[in-house]
């Protein structure tokens, strides 16, 4: 090859280089687009209504080795229902809240309460989807006629709602919440976890964005001496796993699933005995909603 060619090849070389041609090590990485982000909030129209159907199925099982083992099975369906009746100056709503149907089969046995036994709760919801007034299921379980002994898991007004930060969020974006064992529903410390596992998602006709909540908190330690189920004093065991799927437009749930596994065990009095027998308590539950009006 003569001089002339030799400078011409290496200087074409020179200039691919700098030009990137034919020299994928110094190409510069192209810049990769943002993650999907979301901010969460309830929105409020004066005079607008949300309808929701839950489902909670839940299984009890009480185990003991001085009593015969019994469960139960029992599923509660509702539709509750919300309207928007005021917007307050501080960007809270005023909202009405009531039960329009409620079914229950415990072990096959069917019975429905009429929504008008059930009272209407006007409240406060905050954009952030706090309530200021959340009912128990004390009344509900009354007119449903529960016996004290069966463990029954009612879908109540509060599963209507889910905590939101009101912050940009991105996918894969977590967060933690603690509540001490005096400010649980369950008497038990509780953990929960967050993760954002779908942004910009469509769920029925809505664009969601889909989180993913996971709650532990509690053991179950046996009582030494006493058989391996027993244990004393206020005593359990709660996990929970729960997908929401949030319209990014209203800040609503538009579906929900839910499983809860909880273990509570005890020392009780039986009286027919003549003494205090250990048992233990299983209950596991399953809750679906749906958004049927709305959005």
């Amino acid at each position: 090859m003569s001089k002339v060619l030799t400078w011409f090849v290496a200087g074409f070389l020179v200039l691919a280089c700098f030009t990137g041609a034919g020299c994928e090590e110094t190409a510069k990485p192209q810049p990769q687009p943002e993650k999907p982000w979301v901010k969460l909030q309830m929105k409020f129209v004066p005079g607008q209504l949300y309808r929701y159907k839950l489902e909670v199925t839940t299984t009890s099982a009480l185990q003991s080795e001085d009593l015969p083992a019994v469960s139960h099975t029992a599923v509660v369906t509702a539709i509750i229902r919300e309207r928007t009746k005021s917007i307050l100056p501080d960007g809270q709503a005023q909202v009405a809240l009531a039960y329009e149907s409620l079914k229950m089969n415990l072990d096959g046995v069917e019975s429905e309460v009429p929504a008008t036994q059930i009272p209407t709760v006007v409240t406060q919801l905050s954009s952030a989807g706090a309530l200021e007034y959340v009912p128990d299921g004390t009344k509900i379980r009354e007119l449903l006629k529960i016996p004290d002994y069966v463990s029954v898991t009612l879908p109540t007004i509060g599963d209507c709602y889910v905590p939101l930060s009101g912050r940009p969020m991105k996918l894969g974006d977590t967060w933690s919440t603690n509540v001490s064992a005096d400010q649980s529903p369950v008497g038990l410390a509780l953990r929960t976890n967050y993760e954002i596992i779908a942004i910009g998602e469509k769920v029925n006709n809505q664009v969601v964005t889909s989180i993913i909540r996971r709650t532990e908190g509690g053991s179950l330690k046996p009582l030494a001496g006493s058989g391996s189920n027993a244990v004393a004093g206020n005593n359990g065991r709660v996990e929970m796993s729960d997908l929401m799927r949030i319209s990014e437009e209203t800040g609503r749930l538009v579906s929900r699933d839910a499983a809860t596994d909880t273990a509570f065990a005890k020392t009780i009095e039986v009286p027919p005995l003549k003494k205090s027998v250990n048992v233990l308590t299983i209950v596991k539950n399953k809750m679906h909603l749906d958004m049927l009006e709305g959005g």
